[in-house]
């Protein structure tokens, strides 16, 4: 002190600041509200929050044609939904899936939205959705093809609906590579389907 004379001494160490961790989603972001992420600090537990707004993963044509046309469209957004949109028949992508244009996005998919002017889902359209956790189906369907759904579904999914409109089903449209049933309960509201195959040496089917 230059008033008094008194000396004091001590250590002082800089603030080092917070070493967070990544972002987490807590909340996905939906259609009409938006989700939430949260880190938290390695060093003292400090948490942040910041809203995430659901946005477009990836789009594109996905009708019936020599390639996929834009009569039927799909569009899969950040929380993990596909929505098909448009009219007549999806995209026949063959029994392998391998022609589907979205193959590398397909293990995003939880949550799968047919809406309504969609008539015929063609063979392979939706095949090893492995991650698929609901499906919804349109009224206007008429005809789910052949291994469409096959290798798809998490394994406590629940309930499927397949709804009256439908009147036939292909071989192992819903089957598992692994054999396994991956539903509990099955509603089928057209009594008079037509099942191509209920079993298959390769995949399945569930029904």
């Amino acid at each position: 002190c230059t008033t008094c004379g008194d000396s004091y001494e001590a250590d002082f160490t800089e603030a080092t600041g917070h070493t967070f961790s990544e972002w987490e989603t807590v909340k996905d972001a939906t259609f009409t509200e938006d989700g939430e992420e949260t880190r938290i600090c390695l060093k003292c537990d400090h948490v942040e929050f910041r809203p995430v707004a659901l946005t477009i993963i990836t789009s594109g044509n996905f009708g019936a044609g020599t390639t996929p046309t834009d009569q039927v469209t799909y569009t899969l957004y950040s929380n993990g939904t596909m929505v098909v949109a448009g009219k007549g028949a999806t995209y026949y992508c063959n029994w392998d899936a391998g022609s589907q244009p979205f193959i590398e996005y397909r293990s995003q998919v939880k949550h799968l939205i047919i809406e309504e002017g969609i008539t015929l889902i063609n063979r392979g359209s939706f095949a090893y959705f492995d991650n698929l956790e609901t499906l919804s189906l349109p009224s206007t369907v008429t005809e789910i093809q052949g291994n469409a759904f096959m290798a798809s579904f998490v394994k406590d999914v629940m309930q499927i609906t397949i709804p009256k409109s439908v009147n036939t089903i292909g071989v192992a449209a819903f089957g598992s590579s692994s054999g396994e049933t991956f539903f509990t309960d099955i509603v089928i509201e057209n009594p008079d389907i037509q099942f191509q195959s209920k079993t298959n040496y390769y995949y399945h089917a569930v029904f």
